[in-house]
């Protein structure tokens, strides 16, 4: 999950360049976007980007899934070193996860710079980029009859970096993202009719830019509970509830090893409830809409797990206080055992396919063919083999030592024959 700061710290008092026409624009608090098809160029359509906080870099992507990345057009822009128009990068992603470059000759996107940059009329650090490109784009056509296009949208903090080459600079992962249907607006004449002649209309120089570092820095630290969320709970369903568990699966015909399962399974709860709030929090704070997060089978499923483990500890709670030594039979579990039993294999499950969903949403940035995908998919099939193996062991010795009798009782009870035997055997020989 990729969270920002409240919504209501973002939106600026600025008004939007004369050429936005926000009633046909596709807007959220960060940015406005419109697309324009006019008289004098049928074939070309134009796209406009206004950011209404301070920027590093913008994004727009169409023609692939409107609700990823994947398989979209993307065009990025961000301001010229000069600060006086703008650069623009066509890129691409197979899966939901970092562009690369598009190999082409001659990129399909062109900057409008008389239209880009950072204009005067909003008197404050704010960027506009505005591109246009054909219609009948292979990568990512457009109808001519067209009146709107799904499209996804990106917005980043930090400053592009690297080649001065646009195809090949580098820029960080997007802190806001959205999605959505714009409008295309139909105009007549051609697109500089009624425009200033002076390319970007003015300098973002000048006064000091403290909303980039306080949005910087409001982010970094939703960042940083996000990522204390995963590995929290990375912890809870692949380390601490799989020890827990093993506990009484392997050793539980031991004397008070009952003992550790509790501390281990209690801290593995409070962990993941801890974990639990960071990620509502985050998500609280976050400016983008909430529905991304809240609907996502990640939060759906996180939900009734963090409900399910309520339940167990309950039941846990429960068969600690009504568990009676002398009537114990190992063999023949209770009814709230056999429930506890099985509740939390059932969580153990639910974990693992939760934290694979959490590697997903978290990772719309890597490409999902990292070191750390690896790593877990031979952790949980460890974990699951240690089990069945386990299991089969447990079953093979247990078999094994009531076909030898091997119990205190029955040593001693064989212990008492053989002394007695031998006694007669000694008695016989001696008469």
């Amino acid at each position: 999950m990729r969270v920002g700061p409240k919504e209501s710290t973002l939106v600026t008092a600025q008004s939007p360049p004369a050429h936005v026409q926000q009633s046909t624009d596709l807007c959220t608090a960060q940015v406005c976007i419109s697309a324009t098809v006019f008289s004098k160029d049928p074939t070309t359509i134009e796209f406009g980007i206004y950011s209404k906080i301070s920027i590093g870099w913008l994004g727009l992507g169409m023609g692939g899934d409107p609700n990823s990345m994947a398989h979209n057009d993307l065009a990025v822009c961000w301001p010229s070193s000069s600060a006086s128009v703008a650069v623009i990068s066509q890129r691409n992603a197979a899966t939901n996860g970092r562009p690369s470059a598009v190999a082409e000759a001659v990129v399909p996107f062109k900057v409008q710079p008389l239209k880009s940059g950072f204009p005067a009329s909003t008197g404050a650090k704010v960027f506009t980029c505005t591109y246009y490109r054909p219609l009948n784009l292979t990568s990512s056509p457009i109808a001519a009859t067209a009146a709107s296009i799904p499209v996804i949208f990106a917005i980043g903090l930090d400053t592009v970096s690297g080649s001065e080459d646009p195809q090949t600079a580098n820029f960080e992962m997007h802190v806001y993202t959205g999605m959505g249907t714009l409008p295309i607006v139909k105009k007549e004449g051609s697109s500089l009719d009624g425009v200033n002649t002076t390319p970007g209309g003015g300098s973002p120089n000048g006064g000091t830019d403290t909303s980039r570092e306080e949005l910087l820095a409001r982010q970094k630290r939703i960042s940083d509970m996000t990522k204390a969320h995963g590995v929290m709970m990375a912890l809870v369903f692949l380390l601490i509830l799989p020890i827990g568990a093993s506990i009484p699966r392997f050793f539980g015909d031991k004397e008070h090893i009952f003992r550790w399962h509790r501390p281990v399974q209690v801290t593995g709860f409070c962990t993941a409830l801890i974990a639990f709030i960071l990620i509502v929090v985050a998500t609280a704070q976050s400016p983008m809409n909430k529905d991304h997060f809240t609907t996502s089978n990640h939060a759906l499923l996180g939900l009734v797990i963090v409900i399910a483990m309520v339940l167990q500890v309950a039941v846990g709670i429960y068969i600690f206080h009504t568990f009676n030594p002398t009537t114990h039979d190992p063999n023949h579990p209770t009814i709230p055992t056999w429930v506890h039993r099985g509740w939390g294999y059932i969580v153990l499950v639910a974990g693992f396919a939760q934290v694979h969903l959490g590697m997903k949403l978290y990772g719309a940035w890597p490409t999902g063919k990292e070191a750390i995908w690896y790593i877990y998919g031979v952790w949980v099939g460890l974990i699951c083999c240690v089990f069945v193996f386990g299991s089969v062991f447990k079953r093979w010795r247990a078999k094994r030592v009531r076909r030898r009798g091997n119990t205190r009782g029955y040593v001693e009870s064989d212990k008492r024959r053989e002394d007695e035997m031998e006694l007669q055997r000694n008695q016989r020989s001696m008469g």
